[in-house]
């Protein structure tokens, strides 16, 4: 009985089987398979086409930016030796000029460009072009979104490599993340400058140095210097990081405290350097690490007085320094431009801000850059 009942089983399986196999044959294929063969041979003919698109345009921009670069010649040369009519005619030829590049400017956010050296050597030839203003809008939200959890996260690790985990094994976890973390904000702002965002060169530039300091702090061997130095280095991390967070909240009551930061990492650079000079000092990483504080330092804090400077002329440019409405107005373009000045030296941005004109449902990004300046895919004259 058992081997006649294995055998039916076996035999019903079997029927199973082939009535699976008969029911997935061509004769069963769902009725839009057809039409989703088309929908696709559609969709690679419109890729080849803009493709095609692509290049012409492109191979059109440059022909049309060397005129206008050679026209842009002519039009300098002839400037000495002309009368006040064709002065003006010349002018107005100028701002015709500088309008079309502003123009060509807008046309090539949408075309497929060269990368940079930086995205080369990180990406190699790849076309990091985004073709709309959502792909765009949707790559900067989550550009800032990373920004945000990784400084909570830094901030958590800071503390508790400070006060709870006193080991090398911990600090060294804690600076590989810095790196990873700084190295992966270059690449994206490389990408979102390579789509038109108006991103300054001192914030890449900070984010450059940093990612080269913690790289020489994490190859720092524990010995007496770094065990000076440690302490400093992790209630810096905590100050810095902690202050991200809190702008990221809208505090913006805090900026004053941005001029710390920058003094703090002088102080930091000092230290370093008083260190390196130590008899017990033996590390190559000391001074280097001294230097990464120091120009960190200045840097952030010249481009600030270069903000104070901007502020200050256009004070002088709105009356007399006695009248109410020349300090209203000064006041408020120090607020503005000094404020978007303290947000880059330290690399926080401002919150977004829902709502944008002409009541499109997309919000405005928060930018790396001034409040007054326009749209980070966009140019104007």
């Amino acid at each position: 009985m058992p081997l006649h009942s294995s055998l039916g089983d076996r035999a019903r399986l079997c029927q199973k089987e082939k009535k699976m196999t008969c029911s997935h044959s061509p004769a069963h294929l769902p009725p839009g398979s057809p039409v989703l063969q088309e929908t696709h041979r559609i969709y690679k003919q419109k890729l080849e086409e803009l493709a095609a698109l692509q290049t012409l345009c492109s191979s059109s921009i440059s022909k049309q930016k060397k005129h206008l670069k050679d026209l842009k010649l002519t039009l300098q040369r002839c400037k000495r030796h002309t009368s006040q009519e064709e002065a003006e005619l010349v002018q107005q030829m100028a701002a015709n000029i500088k309008e079309r590049q502003d123009v060509f400017f807008d046309m090539e956010a949408y075309l497929p460009k060269k990368n940079g050296l930086y995205l080369n050597l990180v990406l190699g030839n790849v076309n990091v072009t985004l073709l709309s203003n959502q792909a765009k809008f949707a790559y900067k939200d989550e550009y800032e979104k990373f920004k945000l959890y990784l400084t909570i996260i830094l901030l958590l690790g800071a503390v508790a490599c400070r006060f709870v985990l006193h080991y090398r094994v911990t600090d060294e976890v804690f600076n590989f993340l810095l790196v990873w973390y700084y190295c992966t904000l270059t690449i994206r702002e490389s990408i979102l400058i390579s789509n038109g965002s108006r991103i300054k060169g001192w914030w890449v530039s900070h984010h450059y140095v940093s990612t080269f300091l913690s790289g020489v702090m994490l190859t720092w061997p524990n010995g007496p210097i770094y065990q000076k130095f440690r302490n400093q280095f992790l209630a810096f991390s905590i100050f810095q990081k902690g202050f991200q967070s809190w702008m990221w909240r809208g505090l913006t009551f805090l900026l004053p405290f941005l001029f710390c930061g920058h003094f703090w990492q002088l102080y930091n650079a000092v230290t370093l350097f008083e260190l390196s000079s130590h008899e017990e000092c033996r590390e190559w990483q000391v001074w280097r690490v001294g230097a990464c504080w120091g120009a960190d330092s200045w840097g952030g804090l010249g481009w600030q007085m270069w903000g104070w400077g901007v502020c200050m002329c256009v004070v002088c440019w709105g009356g007399s320094w006695g009248g109410l409405g020349s300090q209203v107005w000064g006041c408020v373009c120090v607020c503005g431009v000094l404020g978007g000045r303290l947000l880059e030296g330290l690399g926080v941005e401002p919150l977004p801000i829902h709502g944008s004109q002409g009541g499109s449902p997309h919000r405005a990004l928060p930018r790396p850059c001034l409040s007054l300046r326009p749209h980070p895919f966009t140019r104007v004259s």
